[in-house]
């Protein structure tokens, strides 16, 4: 528990797009008793103090190490055209493991055996089937499908109401 009362302080690597998303899906997850709250934004784009779904962009990603110990990251920063860099950026970062934070949004259905890998979205409506395995920091937007016993590599992007049938294999994994 953070001092401010409200659980774990997490911070979203992004801004508008996937940033939103994650930033609703924590809220979500709060309305229904977990103990998660967006603490702000870390953007290299966008002025510190400026608003993102009414949480404030706190610095560049490198600020991440200026945030209490206790916070929490997550980074859905999935561009189809950009991925590779993208992957590197936050890599390159050297966020500890133990500091992200895995965000299912209780709206989602995952099969009992699903294994979901850290800082990983998983969207309203998203459905995991059994025997899915995501690696860390994949991102299935809303609506999306992962067909039983698909296998999903680091970083990659399941966008909204896609269908993965069974047996797949996407990305690195």
């Amino acid at each position: 528990m953070t001092s401010n009362g409200t659980g774990r302080s997490v911070f979203i690597f992004g801004g508008p797009g996937g940033g939103a998303l994650a930033a609703m899906s924590l809220a979500a997850l709060a309305d229904a008793g977990e103990q998660v709250h967006v603490a702000g934004f870390l953007n290299d784009q966008l002025a510190p103090g400026t608003t993102v779904c009414g949480s404030p962009v706190h610095g560049p990603f490198e600020s991440w190490i200026s945030v209490p110990d206790d916070a929490l990251f997550i980074a859905p920063l999935h561009s189809v055209s950009s991925m590779h860099e993208r992957r590197a950026r936050i890599e390159g970062l050297g966020v500890p493991d133990d500091r992200w934070i895995t965000v299912v949004d209780p709206r989602a259905f995952v099969a009992p055996d699903v294994v979901v890998g850290r800082g990983c979205l998983v969207g309203p409506g998203a459905c995991l089937s059994p025997g899915v395995r995501l690696a860390d920091h994949v991102a299935v937007r809303h609506g999306g499908h992962v067909g039983h016993d698909t296998v999903v590599g680091t970083m990659s992007f399941i966008g909204a109401n896609s269908v993965l049938c069974g047996w797949c294999r996407v990305g690195d994994e």
